[in-house]
């Protein structure tokens, strides 16, 4: 790539250091369009003009200054030589080329992460939305951590993830990232992480299945009617050896374990307040 840098002095006390140096980044985000972003040295009411073979379509802005510059793109236009310029105050300009934007596309994370336990064969499996329609031309990244403790990353072509052999005891946190690679090209740059998806047994949840209706439905009457009984028991804790909202406590969840074991396999949650 041809890179020209250029140093500038101030009208008011001068500025010839690097710190002064101008450089503009172009990315081509998701295959929709270029965000190109350019550094700004320590100066004060300038104005900056963005161009490539026009001006810019939409800048970005920041404390009224222009900042950033969004050009709608094709992926057919990732092949072809990208140049710009921009104007720095009134004389000065500074213009970086790029031979094409092919190895600069960055995707966004990936989205709809979803993690099913299939009781079958103890499997956890983790599901997202293809960060696009080409499945040849994608590279994913999981991230995640067992009990807190990082494991190896895995990297899959597929949108999805399964570790075998999982028991319900275990907590995970997953994250998953994603790159332009394969029989479309090889970018260098990796998408953001997608945010945090939890599974297990956190913050005082109790773990199930996805029950069917009717099932569900009966396990929220015995919780409410619970709920109501242990309010009403503890005016006479005063006649038992043992708390009664102790005991009950443990009781109902011994009717969530139970009624967890006739469901489906994708993974919820269901709390317990008494």
């Amino acid at each position: 790539h041809s890179v020209q840098r250029l140093l500038f002095a101030l009208a008011e006390g001068g500025c010839t250091s690097e710190e002064c140096a101008v450089d503009i980044n172009c990315m081509f985000i998701n295959w929709e369009y270029v965000n190109c972003s350019w550094t700004r040295p320590k100066m004060q009411n300038v104005n900056y003009t963005f161009s490539m073979y026009k001006e810019c379509p939409q800048y970005l802005q920041e404390h009224g200054q222009n900042v950033g510059c969004r050009i709608p793109f094709t992926v057919e236009d990732q092949f072809r030589h990208f140049s710009t310029n921009l104007s720095v105050g009134r004389n000065q300009s500074v213009t970086k080329d790029y031979d094409q934007l092919l190895n600069r596309v960055k995707f966004n994370p990936p989205n709809n992460i979803s993690v099913n336990w299939t009781g079958a064969n103890g499997s956890l499996c983790l599901n997202w939305v293809r960060s696009i329609k080409q499945q040849n031309c994608v590279r994913y990244m999981v991230q995640y951590w067992r009990d807190s403790k990082p494991q190896v990353p895995h990297k899959t072509n597929k949108n999805k993830y399964c570790i075998p052999y999982v028991s319900k005891e275990v907590n995970f946190t997953f994250q998953v990232r994603s790159k332009l690679e394969g029989s479309c090209g090889t970018s260098d740059f990796w998408s953001d992480w997608s945010d945090p998806v939890q599974w297990g047994n956190y913050t005082a949840f109790v773990h199930l299945c996805t029950m069917k209706p009717v099932t569900l439905a009966t396990l929220v009457v015995i919780i409410l009617f619970l709920r109501h009984l242990v309010s009403s028991l503890k005016n006479f804790s005063f006649l038992f050896r043992k708390p009664p909202w102790i005991t009950l406590s443990v009781f109902v969840a011994s009717v969530a374990l139970y009624l967890g074991d006739r469901c489906t396999d994708r993974p919820c949650y269901a709390v317990v307040l008494l």
